[in-house]
């Protein structure tokens, strides 16, 4: 990882111009090798290492997207001989291609049934109307792939959408952490697409399951800025001398660093049983325990100095307190199954 990082270091852009101009020494360092013959240990073990450094959060989420969905759902589809989707896998792999994934929308509350996005047959042509909320590298993506309800087959098609179509309104937004990994909303009402363009995936079979593996890239990113949190206080005299100054204080900095070792252990345990069953289910495993190591983390941290403190630090800490409905839902399932209630 050596010569990525030294180019990051020689960098000096605006945050959301990072991801392209690294995007081809992230492929060099072998990034998306789970998208080929790389296994998940080996991944989650770099994305550890590029969090621990400036920019790092936000260019692992823009990685996480990529390899856990986008290219996870591409990877299924090339298998069965879709010509497009090995196109564009093969591009992402080598660096020139970045694709955004688009599920979420308006109202839909982290359930498929809610997507009105559509995929519909008239007069022999495949018409899209299509509205989506919230597309991770999307500023920088040349196709997106997004979820919509085919009319005709009652089910989830997956769809890849060229971001230059001239019907497609694509309009950004930035969040205030992580700033790295674009974000845009994406419409068009009655565009036309080719078949080829149509992926024969079942998403629905593979959404929870993707889902977990980008959480579980998420905890591998946490520990990495949990490295680079502690790295920056360890580099101050000032807040050294804050923790020595309450008897409570070393302990809970030290409980810090022990946390993260147990949090680095856990998600390459979860990494290696993935890679020895690619296609176990992994809500088997969760909640991971991630969830409460990061937690605690998160809290000696704040409680050794403040909230405020640790946002001047790094403003990426917004990421891990930002709470998302879906995550809760997936917890909610867990415990009904935990306790023997039927889950939907």
């Amino acid at each position: 990882m050596e010569k990525l990082f030294k180019k990051l270091e020689s960098l000096t852009l605006d945050s959301e111009e990072y991801y392209p101009a690294i995007l081809p020494e992230m492929a060099e360092e072998g990034l998306f090798l789970p998208l080929n013959s790389g296994g998940f240990v080996e991944f989650h073990e770099k994305l550890i290492q590029l969090a621990s450094h400036e920019h790092g959060v936000g260019l692992g989420v823009g990685i996480m997207a990529q390899i856990n969905i986008a290219g996870e759902l591409l990877k299924k589809s090339s298998k069965s001989g879709h010509k497009m989707s090995q196109q564009v896998l093969d591009e992402i792999q080598a660096g020139r291609h970045v694709v955004s994934m688009g599920v979420s929308e308006p109202g839909w509350k982290g359930r498929l049934s809610n997507i009105k996005s559509v995929l519909k047959n008239v007069d022999g042509k495949n018409i899209i109307d299509v509205e989506k909320s919230f597309l991770t590298n999307g500023i920088h993506a040349k196709t997106f792939l997004v979820v919509v309800k085919s009319e005709e087959a009652g089910e989830y098609k997956l769809v890849l959408l060229p971001k230059d179509h001239p019907n497609l309104i694509v309009t950004k937004f930035s969040l205030p952490f992580a700033k790295e990994a674009t974000h845009c909303k994406i419409s068009c009402k009655n565009l036309e697409i080719e078949q080829e363009y149509i992926l024969d995936v079942p998403y629905k079979k593979y959404a929870e399951n993707l889902r977990l593996s980008e959480m579980l890239s998420l905890a591998a990113i946490f520990t990495g800025f949990g490295i680079y949190l502690l790295e920056k206080i360890r580099g101050n005299d000032e807040l050294m001398g804050h923790i020595k100054k309450e008897k409570d204080r070393p302990k809970r900095y030290l409980d810090s660093k022990i946390l993260l070792d147990l949090l680095r252990a856990r998600v390459l345990e979860l990494s290696a049983i993935k890679d020895h069953n690619p296609d176990i289910e992994l809500k088997k495993y969760f909640p991971y325990g991630t969830e409460t190591v990061s937690e605690l983390f998160l809290n000696n941290i704040i409680n050794i100095f403040s909230i405020d403190l640790v946002r001047s630090l790094s403003e990426d800490i917004g990421l891990f307190l930002m709470r998302d409905p879906l995550n809760e839902f997936y917890i909610h399932q867990a415990i009904k199954r935990e306790l023997g209630v039927k889950t939907s």
